[in-house]
């Protein structure tokens, strides 16, 4: 019983059994009793039938819960619904025969159980516990669809970070070939940077999100390498506010919109590429200068912002704010 108890949606289902139990108490002494309700009385008998719907919720939820386990049952409706509503009736009959026995006059127990006022108690009882069954099992598949959709949404977003791993690697190796026949000197200093980067892509991997203050020190050696590969093409200021650096978003989310500019953008020291970083207590922008590749793409038409795209929408409401004046490219991402 105790790991029935753990579940959350026991609490909404003792709520509206209590609604219905007054409901159903009020009921039968506006019908019954010519005089009127007395509080007291109404009161007393309340409290009691309140416990036992309580115990019986529990029997209940122990009786959905394990025919849920089954797989037989799940695989064959029409036995299910079978042994739910032939549970249903003992419950009810067990719980009307062993609440009433105290109350008994003149009567044995067995005159009891065969008399017609014990078969319109288990009628009046298989009643209500039909609709606790019926709120059960609503909560129980709620409850079962929720955590379904949260763990395809999870599957979801792992899919699109498996993406991005391979991704930012194929771009890296590829900037480490081509400095390997330019200086290798460079490349010496640009692979001992690429492994500090990439273990912080290792060891997030698993994160859904991270904190501003790691993304800025993981951005901080990124650029690291951008500029033994640029040196003075490409220019980026980071003007982040303190009290931000505890705020979330998508590990490598900075990161994809650097490489997004780079990627799309002429970077040269003639035609310098300059990338501003700021925050605003709701928002991480990042914008850059435009100056397009002939033939490229229009900026933001990557996998890597696409990919983030999706990702922050399986992450929260708040979507990512792009905007384009011809002049400046300009993204902000929701700080969670």
């Amino acid at each position: 019983m105790k790991k029935i108890l753990k579940y959350n949606y026991i609490l909404p289902v003792f709520v509206c059994l209590f609604a219905f139990l007054l409901l159903f108490q009020y009921l039968i002494y506006t019908l019954v009793s010519a005089e009127g309700i007395e509080i007291g009385k109404f009161m007393y008998n309340f409290l009691i039938s309140l416990v036992f719907t309580f115990i019986i919720a529990l029997v209940d939820c122990f009786v959905v819960l394990r025919i849920h386990r089954s797989k037989y049952l799940s695989s064959h409706l029409f036995v299910r619904i079978i042994v739910e509503l032939s549970s249903i009736i003992v419950i009810a009959a067990f719980f009307v025969g062993f609440g009433n026995a105290p109350f008994i006059n003149n009567k044995s127990f067995m005159q009891y159980l065969v008399s017609f006022g014990y078969f319109r108690d288990v009628i009046a009882g298989t009643l209500f516990n039909l609709f606790a069954v019926a709120m059960i099992e609503f909560f129980v598949v709620f409850n079962q669809n929720r955590k379904l959709s949260s763990e395809n949404m999870k599957i979801q977003y792992m899919q699109l970070k498996g993406q991005m791993n391979p991704h930012f690697l194929f771009n890296s190796l590829n900037t480490l070939v081509s400095l390997i026949y330019k200086d290798q000197d460079i490349a010496a200093s640009y692979t001992r940077k690429l492994s500090d980067v990439y273990r912080y892509v290792l060891s997030n991997d698993l994160c859904e999100l991270v904190t501003l203050e790691n993304e800025s020190v993981f951005i901080d050696n990124y650029l690291e390498i951008l500029h033994m590969r640029f040196g003075d093409g490409l220019k980026v200021n980071k003007n982040i506010r303190e009290e931000d650096y505890c705020k979330k978003l998508p590990p490598m989310s900075i990161q994809v919109l650097i490489e997004n500019a780079v990627k799309h953008n002429v970077v040269s020291v003639a035609s310098p590429l300059s990338i501003d970083i700021s925050s605003d207590s709701r928002y991480l922008t990042v914008s850059n200068n435009i100056k397009s590749r002939i033939g490229s793409s229009l900026p933001g038409m990557g996998i890597g912002l696409s990919n983030l795209k999706k990702r922050y929408l399986l992450l929260s409401e708040r979507e990512i704010e792009v905007m384009n004046n011809e002049k400046q490219f300009v993204i902000k991402l929701p700080l969670l």
